[in-house]
C-alpha cells in the first residue's frame, strides 16, 4: 500500500513540474549583463518541500496501531531530510546570480561570491549534448574549471557570447562541441 501510494505522488508530482516549468519563459532576466536560473525552479522546490512532510504523515497513519518509536523516528528524521534539501535548493536557485561588469564576472550563490576577472579567463567551452541540452565551462590559466552551469540557466547563449566577447580580450580561447562530439 505505502509503495502504491508512493506511485501517486509521483504521478501527481511529475505533471505539477512540468507544468509550471513549461509556462515560464526562457528569456533574459531583464538586466542585460545578469545570469539567473529560469524562474519557476524556485517555486516548485518550496511547494515540494512540504511532500516528504506530508508523505511522512500519510506513512505514520498507516502504520500508526503498528509503529515504534524507532520508526516513528526514522521516518521523521528521512522527511525532514528531504524537506530541508528541498528548501536549500530553493535559497540555492533564488540567490544564484552571475552578473559581469567591466572587470569580470561575480558569481553569487547561498555561500557567498566569488569574483573571476576576465584576464584570468583562458578557456570557454560550449558543450552540446545529444538532446540538445548545453553545458558552458570556464576554465582558468591553471586548466581549473571556474564555472560550469547547464542550459536551465537564462541565456546561456548570452553569457557564453559575452565571455567570448570581453574574455576573448585578454586571449581566451573558446571551443565548442557539437551533439555529434565534433569540435569547432
Amino acid at each position: 500500500m505505502i509503495v502504491g501510494l508512493s506511485y501517486l505522488i509521483v504521478a501527481i508530482a511529475l505533471p505539477l513540474i512540468m507544468l509550471v516549468m513549461r509556462s515560464t519563459s526562457r528569456g533574459d532576466s531583464g538586466n542585460g549583463d545578469e545570469f539567473r536560473y529560469q524562474s519557476g525552479w524556485a517555486p516548485v522546490m518550496l511547494v515540494f518541500s512540504g511532500v516528504p512532510v506530508v508523505a511522512a504523515l500519510v506513512i505514520l497513519v498507516v502504520m500508526w496501531p503498528n509503529v515504534s518509536g524507532i520508526q516513528f523516528l526514522i521516518v521523521a528524521l528521512v522527511a525532514a531530510a528531504v524537506s530541508c534539501y528541498f528548501v536549500y535548493g530553493y535559497r540555492y536557485l533564488k540567490d544564484f546570480c552571475i552578473s559581469a561588469d567591466d572587470g569580470g564576472i561575480e558569481i553569487k550563490t547561498v555561500w557567498g561570491a566569488k569574483k573571476v576577472g576576465f584576464d584570468q579567463i583562458k578557456k570557454i567551452v560550449l558543450l552540446q549534448g545529444g538532446r540538445g541540452e548545453e553545458v558552458l565551462e570556464v576554465y582558468d590559466a591553471s586548466e581549473k574549471r571556474v564555472l560550469r552551469l547547464t542550459d536551465s540557466l537564462n541565456d546561456l547563449q548570452g553569457l557564453c557570447g559575452l565571455l567570448r566577447m570581453r574574455a576573448g580580450k585578454f586571449g581566451a580561447v573558446y571551443k565548442r562541441r557539437d551533439k555529434w562530439g565534433k569540435w569547432s
